[in-house]
């Protein structure tokens, strides 16, 4: 699916730490090593949604790097903020 959305001009990706259990940023990397870096942006984002995870902002940063093997990425976003934890939040 991924060859075929780059040959049809797709640019845009979008994977989370949690998405398919865990595996999405693994499958993503896998695919998009194929392709240069310039060639594409890609979005991955922040388990927000677990409170235990805000001292492991760096960790799981990094570790997503890994999976999604590229050394940036172009968005990296905040997943699931909700009320429940959005005053807690504030520290990171």
């Amino acid at each position: 699916m991924v060859t075929y959305a780059m040959e049809q001009g797709v640019n845009y990706y979008d994977t989370a730490w949690v998405y398919h259990d865990g595996n999405s940023e693994l499958v993503m990397g896998r695919f998009l090593k194929e392709y240069p870096r310039d060639r594409f942006y890609l979005a991955t984002k922040f388990p927000g949604y677990d409170l235990s995870n805000m001292t492991k902002v760096e960790e799981i940063f990094e570790k997503q790097l890994e999976k999604c093997q590229v050394e940036y990425f172009d968005f990296y976003l905040f997943q699931n903020v909700c009320e429940m934890n959005v005053d807690a939040d504030q520290d990171i």
